[in-house]
């Protein structure tokens, strides 16, 4: 048995997990199934008699975040949510942890989608302004503007999850004179063509494997 609400969530996030944050979603997706049959440290170590798969399961745990014998009957619910806790805590979504986070609270179009835009009309000589900005967890596309600097589209790519390498060219279509929309939409546009392109090659390039790896040699056909 598991927490489908938890696994829902879990399968959600795991495109946004980096590398430095994958040993502890693994173990939050391990542990899910321990927490979610209200198993302490001693269940499985009664398990282990009979399969090593739950001693070792232990064992890494008892070693891993130093649970001490004197806790081992101790309800796992604790130290599953704070495993949980702090994955969600390093994704930035510290908002949620005091809540019940399931799929159902996930829009279609995203749960770590956002945006941000200044008006046109709030633009002042002599500062410099973030105009647009869209990101989805892990990329983004921002358009910067001073009246010295003039405009720049800065294309961030997330690469830990507190660290992101950035890619910068000039915006020499943005003038003053646009109305907020047709910023809005351009920046959008910007976005869906820089990272859906990747996005269309990466899928086209998996499917080339798929395929490559199904074909059959004609040759290796018994007749």
């Amino acid at each position: 048995m598991y927490d489908s609400g938890d696994v829902n969530m879990l399968d959600y996030l795991e495109k946004y997990i980096t590398s430095d944050l994958m040993d502890l979603y693994v173990d939050v997706c391990n542990y899910n199934e321990i927490y979610a049959n209200g198993w302490n440290i001693d269940d499985l170590f009664k398990m282990g008699k009979n399969d090593e798969y739950w001693l070792d399961r232990a064992n890494n745990f008892i070693k891993k975040y130093n649970i001490k014998k004197s806790d081992y009957q101790t309800d796992f619910s604790d130290v599953y949510f704070n495993l949980r806790n702090r994955l969600l805590d390093k994704l930035g979504l510290e908002d949620y942890i005091d809540c019940d986070l399931t799929i159902d609270m996930i829009p279609r179009n995203g749960f770590l989608d956002s945006d941000y835009y200044t008006k046109i009309s709030e633009i002042e000589p002599n500062n410099s302004y973030t105009i647009a900005e869209i990101f989805d967890y892990g990329r983004s596309v921002e358009l910067r503007y001073s009246m010295d600097e003039g405009a720049e589209i800065i294309y961030g790519y997330k690469c830990t999850h507190d660290y992101w390498e950035i890619e910068v060219e000039n915006a020499d279509w943005f003038n003053l004179n646009m109305t907020d929309d047709e910023v809005y939409e351009k920046v959008y546009e910007i976005f869906e063509k820089k990272f859906g392109i990747e996005e269309e090659n990466l899928n086209n390039d998996l499917q080339n494997k798929m395929t490559k790896n199904n074909d059959v040699k004609e040759e290796d056909i018994e007749v």
